[in-house]
């Protein structure tokens, strides 16, 4: 099972000159768009990239398809396999991200306004209204759109099938964009201390910290 791999990863980048600027093009446009979650995108991507190669390429892909069906239907097989079971991780990761904002939001919350609750408990039905108006001006951008979607399986049927769909172009993201982001996010908030100190030094040497703008 492993020849199929193999000889795709083959025609794509090791046949010449062509194959391979088309296969890094496509490598690249599939992990931003999946990345952004653009999978309209990525198909359409990828169907431009079918037909540059069979007719600039002697790795015609629908030639390979039309004389080996049986292998492009396991190989499918396998590929969407792997992919269903790659989205069960993919989907926790989405939960916990979304999640872990909110309850930092649901703190600041508790603590601005003084509700008598843990972050896990129910908000109390007078303050609903207000916690609801609070999430909308604090999340921004795709979190925002996730939460407000909402988040059960059921309601994300395009995010969950794109995973499937694009699923080694997705786990570029889970298992090396997203973990790499963490490390220098906590670098980061590690020096913080240091780069503060350096801000006041550094301008009341010369000025009055007060007249810095912001």
């Amino acid at each position: 099972m492993l020849d199929l791999p193999i000889a795709i990863f083959t025609a794509m980048f090791l046949t010449g000159w062509i194959p391979f600027i088309f296969s890094v093009v496509l490598a690249v446009v599939l992990i931003l768009s999946i990345a952004s979650e653009e999978f309209g995108i990525g198909v359409v991507a990828f169907i431009i990239y079918m037909g540059l190669m069979a007719i600039f390429t002697p790795a015609n892909p629908f030639v390979w398809m039309w004389h080996n069906p049986l292998e492009l239907i396991g190989g499918m097989v396998l590929y969407l396999v792997i992919g269903a079971i790659y989205s069960t991780a993919k989907y926790w990761s989405f939960l916990k991200q979304v999640v872990n904002i909110v309850h930092s939001l649901k703190i600041q919350y508790i603590e601005t306004y003084n509700v008598g609750i843990a972050a896990t408990e129910e908000m109390p039905e007078n303050q609903k209204d207000g916690w609801q108006r609070y999430l909308r001006d604090n999340l921004t951008g795709k979190i925002y759109t996730r939460y407000f979607n909402g988040l059960k399986a059921s309601q994300n049927k395009g995010l969950i099938t794109g995973w499937i769909a694009f699923w080694p172009f997705s786990a570029i993201g889970l298992f090396i964009a997203d973990p790499l982001r963490e490390l220098i996010n906590s670098i980061y908030n590690h020096l913080i201390g240091i780069y503060d100190k350096m801000y006041t030094n550094v301008i009341s040497s010369k000025i009055n910290v007060k007249d810095i703008y912001k």
